[in-house]
């Protein structure tokens, strides 16, 4: 989840106002440029997680692992339909083709971009987790660290 003086915004952000518009203002060099030193100086002297469609690339380019998690776009569509629907946020007549559009122009839009666009680190792990619960991906994820001999980390 994301806070903020202790305000939960997980709903704000995952909305679809606000999904429908990050890409805009993330190719914004100018935003870009400001959260790069406010991102790292978060993660600075302590193990962190962080997600992001740049983290391996730009924001986080030594971090000791990488993944880069995919699935296609109807299993993401279907994941934040269900999402929005057991949260009760889900928009009235929003369609899962609604979403998956979104998701896909989202897609488009962020591997295009001229800064920091969407793409997978060359040191990353790729993982296709279209078929796998969330469970199934903890347990993968957890396994690379492992296998990267990396369990000094604080998890």
């Amino acid at each position: 989840s994301y806070s903020m003086n202790h305000t939960d915004l997980t709903p704000l952000i995952r909305s679809l106002e606000v999904t429908s518009i990050v890409s805009y203002v993330a190719a914004n060099p100018h935003v870009r440029q400001a959260l790069l030193p406010v991102q790292r100086d978060i993660a600075k002297g302590r193990n962190v997680v962080s997600e992001g469609r740049d983290m391996g690339t730009t924001v986080f380019p030594e971090a000791d692992i990488k993944f880069f998690l995919t699935a296609s776009s109807e299993v993401r569509a279907k994941r934040r339909y269900d999402e929005l629907k057991e949260k009760g946020t889900l928009p009235f007549s929003t369609t899962l083709e609604m979403i998956q559009a979104q998701i896909e122009k989202r897609d488009t839009i962020d591997q295009g971009r001229k800064n920091s666009p969407l793409r997978k680190a060359s040191d990353a792990v790729e993982i296709d987790t279209s078929a796998l619960t969330l469970d199934e991906v903890v347990t993968t994820l957890l396994n690379q660290i492992n296998k990267a001999n990396l369990h000094k980390l604080k998890i």
